[in-house]
């Protein structure tokens, strides 16, 4: 897991240049770090959406168990 300030992850993604880049939920024209990656060569993987896997789930699973 990265974590970035911005509204987006484009900054970080210009500097990693990664060859595949993956999202759920988002078709390429709406998701510019996929657009970036296409740009040179590389390949943006739509994801599908899984139910009961979104990050929001994740953490409130997390903050329910005992530490």
């Amino acid at each position: 897991m990265v974590l970035f300030d911005e509204d987006t992850a484009l900054p970080l993604i210009e500097k990693l240049r990664p060859d595949v880049i993956a999202k759920e939920g988002y078709p390429l024209e709406r998701w510019p770090e996929g657009q970036y990656v296409v740009s040179y060569g590389g390949r943006a993987v739509e994801l599908p959406r899984l139910e009961g896997f979104s990050s929001t789930d994740i953490i409130n699973r997390m903050k329910k168990r005992p530490e």
